[in-house]
Protein backbone atom coordinates (compact mmCIF):
# COMPACT_ATOMS: atom_id res chain seq x y z
CA UNK A 1 0.00 0.00 0.00
CA UNK A 2 1.31 3.22 -0.96
CA UNK A 3 2.15 6.32 1.82
CA UNK A 4 -0.69 8.82 1.59
CA UNK A 5 0.87 12.13 1.24
CA UNK A 6 -0.11 14.01 4.22
CA UNK A 7 0.39 17.67 2.54
CA UNK A 8 -1.61 16.96 -0.12
CA UNK A 9 -4.82 18.90 0.20
CA UNK A 10 -6.69 15.35 0.56
CA UNK A 11 -4.78 13.81 3.10
CA UNK A 12 -3.79 17.08 5.38
CA UNK A 13 -2.76 16.52 8.74
CA UNK A 14 0.08 18.28 10.58
CA UNK A 15 -0.19 15.32 12.67
CA UNK A 16 0.45 13.02 10.04
CA UNK A 17 3.26 15.50 8.84
CA UNK A 18 5.44 15.39 12.33
CA UNK A 19 5.44 11.65 12.42
CA UNK A 20 6.00 11.44 8.47
CA UNK A 21 9.72 13.53 9.17
CA UNK A 22 10.15 11.07 11.96
CA UNK A 23 9.60 7.93 10.10
CA UNK A 24 11.55 8.86 6.91
CA UNK A 25 13.54 11.94 7.41
CA UNK A 26 13.77 15.72 7.10
CA UNK A 27 15.09 15.36 3.63
CA UNK A 28 12.24 12.81 2.10
CA UNK A 29 9.59 14.71 4.07
CA UNK A 30 10.80 18.29 2.24
CA UNK A 31 10.71 16.40 -1.27
CA UNK A 32 7.31 15.24 -0.30
CA UNK A 33 5.82 18.23 0.39
CA UNK A 34 7.99 19.59 -2.46
CA UNK A 35 5.70 17.20 -4.77
CA UNK A 36 2.20 18.22 -3.21
CA UNK A 37 2.86 21.60 -3.73
CA UNK A 38 3.66 22.62 0.16
CA UNK A 39 6.46 22.53 2.46
CA UNK A 40 7.41 21.77 5.89
CA UNK A 41 5.58 23.85 8.17
CA UNK A 42 3.05 24.92 6.02
CA UNK A 43 -0.21 25.95 8.27
CA UNK A 44 -3.07 25.10 5.84
CA UNK A 45 -2.88 22.89 2.05
CA UNK A 46 -2.56 24.64 -1.01
CA UNK A 47 -5.53 25.77 -2.50
CA UNK A 48 -6.48 23.51 -5.69
CA UNK A 49 -6.39 25.76 -9.16
CA UNK A 50 -9.53 26.33 -10.56
CA UNK A 51 -10.18 24.03 -13.76
CA UNK A 52 -9.71 26.28 -16.72
CA UNK A 53 -12.81 27.23 -18.85
CA UNK A 54 -12.47 26.45 -21.99
CA UNK A 55 -14.65 28.86 -24.09
CA UNK A 56 -15.15 27.20 -27.33
CA UNK A 57 -15.46 29.93 -30.70
CA UNK A 58 -18.19 29.15 -33.18
CA UNK A 59 -17.14 29.87 -36.67
CA UNK A 60 -20.70 31.42 -38.48
CA UNK A 61 -21.50 31.21 -41.81
CA UNK A 62 -20.98 34.67 -44.10
CA UNK A 63 -22.86 35.00 -47.17
CA UNK A 64 -20.73 35.33 -49.99
CA UNK A 65 -20.75 36.28 -53.63
CA UNK A 66 -23.70 38.24 -55.79
CA UNK A 67 -26.31 35.62 -55.05
CA UNK A 68 -26.88 36.38 -51.61
CA UNK A 69 -26.93 32.75 -50.73
CA UNK A 70 -24.29 31.03 -48.17
CA UNK A 71 -21.73 29.32 -50.37
CA UNK A 72 -20.63 25.58 -49.50
CA UNK A 73 -22.25 22.11 -50.03
CA UNK A 74 -25.20 20.35 -47.92
CA UNK A 75 -23.64 17.26 -49.01
CA UNK A 76 -25.78 15.92 -51.34
CA UNK A 77 -24.32 14.79 -54.56
CA UNK A 78 -20.95 15.14 -56.14
CA UNK A 79 -18.67 18.09 -55.62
Amino acid sequence: MAVKNPWTAEFWSITAQGDYVKRYGLSVAQRTARLAGSFIGALKPKEPVPEKIIERQWILSKRIGGSGGITGSSGDGPP
